[in-house]
């Protein structure tokens, strides 16, 4: 790795899911909430909200303008109830916390998205029984609407919930359909009926991949072009609009696909499936890096599918990591494991910022 890329800066300090928002890097560890200079990986501060709960997992950290969004998981062993919490990006202090519902749900499973004003997140049972569907005001803390999604309701278009986005005053919902509701009020705007579970917002479009790939429009969610795939997609789509190209995560690999056709261009097999709990899909500067859940780390060329690099860096997915990239450069969690990979990338190291040159 050592030859092919530029490693700036390393720390010993565990991290999980992480976040990018302007010059800091954000992320999670346990019941622990960190804040790091993007550049330095200096720690700023971390913290552990004043309502959490000892030892309990804090699920995914969305940082904001204003507010840091912090969702704490339901936890099993006591019948505790969610929480979410907004703490303040200048030195961590909770600002405010709100109490859901227990629920059995998903710890692999992160639908969870914020924005200057809102946050939402999904609560589903490891049944698919119900999802409760929360929508908050961030800067109050006040909760703003509770839906509930009951498999068995006939009345339901929408029955599962893998990714939520927010766009203005919409709420998206990506399932085995894509669901549009008033972000403030919880009522349904319009259902399509495709199956698509990952998704991002890329300017006027929507990226997201399911059973198929598609492109649709932000506003109305009209198709563009919809590609079927063979193996169904498991994570969130990469774009690079400098290329025109589309790259998402399946069970067997990644696909590349032409952003303006939704033609096919190549697939990579991986070791293992490609999912966000694992790392998922980045670009950086025409290279598409890619975790998947055997704990191989595939970097590829982007133009023509071709391997840079592949090795493992873990022993299996019993660990989390994570992927996040932002300009012209890539930061990678690894959770610490206590197998050496078969590469020289030191364990143990947490956020790593790899630049390419």
């Amino acid at each position: 790795m050592s030859d092919l890329f530029e490693l700036e800066w390393s720390t010993d300090r565990q991290m999980g899911s992480i976040q990018v928002h302007r010059n800091s890097l954000y992320g999670e560890s346990g019941s622990t909430v960190r804040k790091f200079f993007r550049e330095t990986g200096e720690l700023q501060w971390e913290t552990t909200p004043e309502h959490g709960r000892e030892d309990n997992l804090i699920q995914s950290v969305q940082p904001t303008e204003s507010v840091v969004c912090v969702l704490e998981r339901s936890d099993p062993d006591t019948d505790e109830p969610v929480r979410l919490f907004g703490v303040d990006p200048r030195d961590g202090a909770e600002l405010w916390y709100l109490e859901g519902e227990f629920a059995q749900w998903f710890t692999s499973s992160n639908p969870f998205a914020a924005s200057d004003q809102y946050a939402a997140f999904a609560q589903q049972n490891t049944d698919n029984s119900t999802t409760n569907i929360w929508t908050v005001d961030i800067r109050t803390g006040e909760r703003l609407s509770k839906t509930t999604i009951d498999e068995d309701d006939e009345d339901t278009d929408i029955r599962f919930v893998r990714t939520v986005l927010i766009h203005g005053e919409k709420l998206l919902l990506f399932g085995n359909k894509v669901e549009v509701r008033d972000v403030a009020t919880g009522s349904v705007l319009s259902t399509t009926e495709l199956d698509l579970s990952h998704a991002l917002i890329d300017g006027d479009w929507i990226y997201a991949g399911g059973s198929s790939v598609a492109k649709l429009s932000i506003d109305g969610l009209e198709p563009s072009w919809r590609t079927e795939v063979p193996s169904r997609t498991t994570a969130i789509p990469a774009v690079s609009d400098e290329q025109n190209k589309l790259v998402v995560g399946t069970k067997t690999g990644v696909r590349c696909f032409d952003t303006s056709t939704g033609d096919a261009e190549w697939e990579y097999r991986t070791a293992g499936e490609v999912s966000d709990y694992d790392g998922g899909v980045e670009l950086v500067d025409g290279v598409v890096w890619v975790f998947d859940d055997a704990g191989h780390l595939s970097v590829i060329d982007l133009g023509s599918g071709d391997p840079i690099y592949d090795e493992q860096q873990k022993s299996n997915s019993d660990n989390p990591s994570d992927m996040i990239a932002s300009g012209s450069k890539l930061y990678l969690s690894l959770a610490d494991s206590s197998d050496r990979p078969q590469t020289e990338i030191p364990r143990g190291t947490s956020a790593m910022s790899i630049t390419m040159e």
